[in-house]
């Protein structure tokens, strides 16, 4: 229960007095928090908010600031893109290649039997596939993989080959240049007669 001074008395600070105690707590001792506790009993106790101090809202600025925009850049490893006949021959070479690596595999592990390789051309029907069928994902995916390293591998290449540090480049490196110096600098090695 709160209490504000009446009209013709001198001017007090509102008090809130505990329902369970009775004691008298003037607002301006609370220092501007929702609730607090009696000092006579300890019971929690709510300040109205009409008697809470409002914090008054800075005013907006005079003008905003501008919106960030995060930047897109490139990936760092973005590779270049080969030339689609590059991209056209590694498929036609990958194909045939995961297909041996993945029946290969099937054969030496007894995933695919030599008698189920006859059926697939001796026997009718289509049940004939279903071995083959179960070894085409890991044929697609073999295939798959062949493409994008080797993709990865030659754009690598050619970044090398450009810069002149990479292997098959024709220019010797650094290293292979002062073996081959000191090698010239020793003298000949002497055979005893």
């Amino acid at each position: 229960m709160w209490r504000t001074p009446q009209a013709g008395t001198d001017a007090m600070a509102p008090v809130l007095q505990c329902p369970d105690c009775g004691q008298k707590h003037p607002l301006e001792n609370v220092a501007d928090t929702p609730a607090f506790r009696c000092r006579g009993c300890g019971r929690m106790l709510k300040v109205p908010t009409e008697l809470l101090p409002t914090a008054e809202e800075p005013p907006p600025p005079a003008h905003f600031p501008p919106r960030r925009v995060p930047e897109m850049r490139a990936p760092a490893s973005s590779l270049p893109i080969l030339p689609r006949l590059v991209r056209i021959g590694i498929w036609f070479v990958a194909m045939p290649l995961a297909f041996i690596i993945v029946f290969g595999f099937a054969r030496t592990f007894h995933v695919f039997t030599q008698r189920q390789m006859e059926n697939t051309f001796l026997q009718s029907g289509w049940g004939r596939f279903w071995p083959i069928m179960r070894l085409l994902p890991f044929w697609a995916l073999g295939t798959t993989l062949l493409v994008h390293f080797s993709n990865i591998g030659i754009a690598r290449w050619r970044i090398a080959r450009k810069q002149g540090g990479g292997r098959g480049s024709g220019k010797p490196s650094s290293s292979q240049r002062t073996r081959s110096r000191s090698r010239s600098r020793r003298p000949p090695a002497r055979v005893a007669s």
